[in-house]
């Protein structure tokens, strides 16, 4: 598995939303608590780096999910 910095012009996988265990405090006045829809857990909704797009996505979902799908 190879986890680089994503380019603007890249497609498909999934936005990683941190959980709330590893990161309690939000660390940016725009995060958001929200829940993992695949395992449920409470994790951290991130605004989108700018220039990025949510249909350059497959979805949102915790880190420990993403990572799970690679």
């Amino acid at each position: 598995m190879s986890i680089t910095p994503r380019k603007a012009s890249d497609r498909d996988g999934y936005l990683m939303m941190p959980l709330v265990k590893n990161i309690p405090e939000p660390k940016h006045l725009g995060w958001r608590r929200t829940t993992c829809p695949a395992c449920g857990r409470e994790c951290w909704e991130r605004p989108l780096p700018e220039g990025f797009d949510r249909a350059a996505f497959d979805g949102m979902l915790c880190t420990e999910c993403t990572l799970r799908t690679v």
